[in-house]
């Protein structure tokens, strides 16, 4: 259990060092393109399966170097854990670049935070560990 807490508190500032590099802002207009939009409905896609591989693969690493060993369906539940988002397996790509748009969309007030930190709100939201999805 101390791995765990260790590995996610790497995680987190690690994660943190480096999410300013895209807010919200820059994000919302190309998350929320409907009709007409292709091109940037589909960077919007790229990017958020882009950003949720590339925490999860983070996080899944620390416990790797921490020697946590475990099956991989046991890595998998320590990374939901770490990043506070447990959405199911039946989740889609397109799914949770919708549930992104709308949290964009939803939360103007917080569109000028990291574009990373938003999208785990919005899983957190949607997809809350121990919730009934």
């Amino acid at each position: 259990m101390k791995r765990l807490i260790a590995a996610a508190l790497i995680t987190a500032c690690s994660s943190a060092a480096h999410a300013n590099n895209l807010t919200g802002n820059d994000l919302h207009r190309m998350c929320n393109q409907h009709e007409g939009s292709d091109l940037l409905n589909s960077a919007c896609a790229f990017w958020v399966i882009g950003a949720w591989e590339g925490m999860k693969w983070g996080a899944a690493s620390v416990l790797f170097v921490a020697n946590e060993g475990g099956s991989a369906a046991q890595i998998n539940q320590d990374v939901n854990l770490i990043l506070g988002t447990c959405a199911p397996e039946s989740a889609t790509w397109e799914q949770q670049t919708d549930v992104f748009a709308k949290y964009l969309a939803d939360h103007p007030e917080t569109r000028h935070d990291s574009a990373r930190s938003l999208l785990l709100a919005s899983g957190r939201e949607a997809f809350p560990c121990g919730g009934t999805n």
